[in-house]
C-alpha cells in the first residue's frame, strides 16, 4: 500500500496547474482564504483589498475594497464568519469588512503603523501590532482596544494558539515568546532560532506550529510539549511566510528561493515543490482542498526595478586607513552601503560616528581576501575566533547571509493558484 508521501507526490505530479490573477497596480503583502474555502482575499501596497470567488473550478473577482490611506500590510478572515475580513494598514488603522455589503463595518484608529494583525480563534477579539512593537488587543463587538502590550524587542509575527488561551509572538531575537491569554502574562521563551524568527504558522489539527526564520530554516514545534520535533532545510534563503494544508500533512514555506517548498510534516520528506520565476512572500492553503494560492514578484517589474536603484554594497576595507583592500593575504574589515543600511542610532551621534563613516557602515567582521574580489572562494575570519572558517559552505553561506541584511525585498504583483 502507497505511503501517504508517495500517494500525495502522484498527486500534485498529476494536478500540476497554476492559474494567474491580474490582482493589483503595486506589491501583494498577503493573501488569505476565508473559512469556508470560497472566497481569497488579497491586500497590497496599492492601499487596496481584492476578494476572488471561487466557483468550482473557476475563480474570479468579485470586490475592491478602498479606503485606506497606506499600504495594506496584513489581513485575515473571521475563523468562523466566512463574510468578514480584517486589514491591517500602515494609516494607523483597522478596518473591518463585510464581504457581502462591499464596504467596511469598522474603521478603529491605532497608535501607528500596523504590520501585522490576527483573530482569536473564537472571533471576539483582533490583535494588531505596529513597527513600535506595541501590540493591541481590540473588541469586535465595541470596536474599542480593550487592553495593549508594549514589547522592547522586534515583533514580527503573533498569532494565538487553536484554543485561544495562549498568545504567541516571533521576535528578532530569535525566540517565541509565549503569553497566557486573556491575562497577557509571560509563560514561556522558547529559543528557536539563531537568527531573526519571522513568522509562525498553526496546524489545523493543533498537534503543530511552525517557525521561519532568516536562518533559512523552518522548525516544527509540538504544541503540547513545546518542543522543536524537526527542521526543514531545503530553503536558502531567510523563511518568510507558512502555510499548513487543511488536513495538517503538509507544509508550504517560501522565501526569495524560486521555489515553493512542500513538506510532509510527520517525516520532513519533500513531497513537491512549485517553481516561481520571482520570490514569494505569502501563501495559503485552502482550508478544504490542496489548493495554494501564493503571491509573487512580477518579474518585468522587478527586473525595470533592478536595473534602475543602487541595490547595496559591500567591500573589505584595511582597519586602520579605511582602504579598500587590494592584495590577497589581507585581513580587512567587512562595510556595507546602500539605500538598505541604516541612518544611524536615535538619539546617540557618537554611536553613529564610530560605526559609519563616509556613509559606510562597518560591521566589525573580518574577511580575508583570499583570491581576487568576484572570485569565490574566500576564507572567513570571524572576529571573535582565533582560526579561519576554511570551505566554501561556511565562507559562501555567510556571505550570502549578510548581502541578504543589506538586499531590498522585492516587491509582488500577482497572485498565482497551485492545484
Amino acid at each position: 500500500m502507497a505511503s501517504f508521501h508517495e500517494t500525495t507526490r502522484k498527486y500534485f505530479n498529476s494536478n500540476n496547474r497554476i492559474r494567474e490573477l491580474q490582482a493589483h497596480s503595486a506589491k501583494v503583502h498577503s493573501v488569505a482564504w476565508n473559512s469556508d474555502g470560497k472566497r481569497l482575499a488579497s491586500g497590497s501596497y496599492d492601499k487596496t483589498v481584492n476578494v476572488f470567488v471561487l466557483d468550482r473550478e473557476r475563480m474570479s473577482k468579485d470586490l475592491t475594497f478602498r479606503g485606506h490611506g497606506d499600504s495594506v500590510d496584513q489581513l485575515c478572515w473571521h475563523p468562523k464568519n466566512p463574510d468578514q475580513l480584517v486589514t491591517a494598514s500602515g494609516d494607523k488603522t483597522v478596518r473591518i469588512w463585510d464581504a457581502r455589503t462591499n464596504k467596511a463595518v469598522a474603521t478603529v484608529n491605532t497608535k501607528g503603523e500596523n504590520i501585522n494583525i490576527c483573530w482569536s480563534p473564537d472571533g471576539t477579539t483582533i490583535a494588531v501590532g505596529n513597527k513600535e512593537d506595541l501590540i493591541t488587543f481590540i473588541d469586535v463587538r465595541s470596536h474599542r482596544s480593550k487592553a495593549e502590550e508594549q514589547f522592547k524587542f522586534e515583533i514580527n509575527e503573533i498569532s494565538w494558539n487553536n484554543d485561544g488561551d495562549l498568545f504567541f509572538l516571533t521576535s528578532g531575537q530569535g525566540n517565541i515568546h509565549i503569553m497566557s491569554y486573556p491575562e497577557l502574562k509571560m509563560q514561556h521563551v522558547l529559543h528557536g532560532h539563531p537568527a531573526n524568527c519571522i513568522c509562525i504558522e498553526f496546524d489545523p489539527m493543533g498537534k503543530y506550529f511552525a517557525t521561519g526564520s532568516a536562518d533559512a530554516l523552518c522548525s516544527l514545534w509540538d504544541v503540547g510539549e513545546l518542543v522543536c520535533v524537526r527542521t526543514f532545510a531545503r530553503l536558502e534563503w531567510p523563511v518568510r511566510t507558512l502555510s499548513f494544508s487543511h488536513d495538517g500533512k503538509m507544509l508550504a514555506s517560501a522565501s526569495e528561493d524560486l521555489v515553493i517548498d512542500i513538506s510532509d510534516v510527520e517525516t520532513g520528506e519533500k513531497v513537491t515543490e512549485v517553481t516561481c520565476e520571482t520570490p514569494t512572500f505569502t501563501v495559503a492553503w485552502h482550508p478544504k482542498r490542496y489548493l495554494l494560492a501564493y503571491a509573487c514578484d512580477d518579474k518585468y517589474e522587478r527586473d525595470q526595478r533592478d536595473r534602475d536603484r543602487d541595490v547595496g554594497t559591500v567591500r573589505i576595507v584595511c582597519p586602520d586607513t579605511d582602504t579598500q583592500l587590494d592584495k590577497v593575504g589581507k585581513v580587512g574589515e567587512i562595510c556595507v552601503k546602500g539605500p538598505q543600511v541604516m541612518k544611524g542610532y536615535l538619539h546617540n551621534i557618537k554611536a553613529r560616528e564610530d560605526i559609519i563613516r563616509d556613509g559606510w557602515l562597518h560591521t566589525a567582521g573580518n574577511l580575508m581576501l583570499e583570491e581576487n574580489y568576484g572570485k569565490m572562494p574566500i576564507r572567513l575570519l570571524d572576529f571573535g575566533m582565533a582560526a579561519p572558517i576554511d570551505g566554501k559552505d561556511g565562507s559562501t553561506g555567510f556571505l550570502k547571509d549578510m548581502i541578504h541584511v543589506v538586499s531590498n525585498f522585492i516587491a509582488m504583483y500577482r497572485i498565482r493558484i497551485q492545484q
